[in-house]
Order: structure tokens, then C-alpha cells, then sequence
């Protein structure tokens, strides 16, 4: 008996693999397209179509380094060449500023704005320590604290200039 011929046979796979028989794979995978691999490290991580995360870190060096701006404006506040009632009233203010400033959201602005106003009119020097670390991205100040802090700085830029005027 005669074998019939076997006509070429077209395949249109728009790309992929084409396998005419059987596949057998040992040790790893047989894939017949795009293969896509993606691998993920890391925190907050966020996977798929408009999807998106904020994720705010703060790590034990920059939270130490807030507690390290705190300690500089007591001990400024401290100095003994300040008067025993002025030290007083700047290390209670500076103690007051970073109970509030931890509390995050929940500070009480006007606490805090009391602390910035007494920094200010007795102590600009131990202000700007507290407003670095009240501005520190790694303190956990709520936007409250944040904007209070900005209005705070304008005023000892202004005080700086005429120090005769507080506002």
C-alpha cells in the first residue's frame, strides 16, 4: 500500500510556542509565551493596576535623632547662665513641645503654641532646636504641629530682625 504524502502543515501562533507533539520538561517549566517574572522586596508594597501606597518609615537613627534635638534644647534651655525662673519656664516649654509633638494627630495645637510663644519670647536659641525637630521628617508630628512649627520659625525670623517685637 501506497503512503500518502503529508502536505506542510501552517501554523499561525501570533508568537507563541508551537509544539507538534509531546513536551516533556525536567527541571524547570515549558512556557509558551511571555513569561513574566517579578519579584518583590521590601515595605508596603503595592501589585496591579491603580493601586498605590504611602508608606512612612521611621527607623531607630532618625527617631534618635529627634530625641537627640530634644536633649540639645533642654540642655540650652538648662544653660546656667539663664536665670533660674527663665530656665524653668524653657525646659517645662521644651518638655511641653515634645509630649505634644509625640501624641502625632492627636496634640493639642494650643498646648503646643503656648511652648512655641514662651521658646520664642525667652528663648529663641532653644526654638530653633525645637522647630528642627518638630520639621524633622522622622518626628511623628501630626499637620497641625507641622504648620504651628512653620508659623513659629516665620515669627523668630521676624524676631531675629527686630528683636525688640514679638509675634
Amino acid at each position: 500500500m501506497a503512503m500518502k504524502k503529508q502536505q506542510p502543515q501552517r501554523v499561525d501562533t501570533g508568537g507563541g510556542a508551537y509544539v507538534g507533539g509531546d513536551v516533556r520538561v525536567r527541571r524547570g517549566e515549558f512556557v509558551g509565551r511571555d513569561k513574566a517574572e517579578v519579584h518583590i522586596t521590601g515595605d508596603g508594597n503595592v501589585v496591579g493596576d491603580h493601586s498605590s501606597a504611602t508608606v512612612i518609615k521611621r527607623t531607630g537613627v532618625q527617631a534618635d535623632e529627634v530625641a537627640a534635638l530634644f536633649r540639645q534644647a533642654l540642655e540650652l534651655a538648662r544653660a546656667p547662665d539663664r536665670p533660674v525662673e527663665e530656665r524653668d519656664g524653657l525646659e517645662a516649654a521644651v518638655e511641653m513641645a515634645q509630649g505634644e509633638l509625640e501624641k502625632g494627630e492627636g496634640a493639642d495645637a494650643s498646648l503646643l503654641n503656648k511652648a512655641l510663644d514662651v521658646l520664642l519670647e525667652h528663648g529663641p536659641d532653644v526654638l530653633e532646636i525645637v522647630l528642627e525637630a518638630i520639621l524633622n521628617p522622622a518626628a511623628a508630628a501630626g499637620k497641625g504641629a507641622r504648620m504651628l512649627a512653620r508659623q513659629a520659625k516665620r515669627s523668630l525670623e521676624k524676631h531675629r530682625k527686630n528683636p525688640e517685637v514679638t509675634t
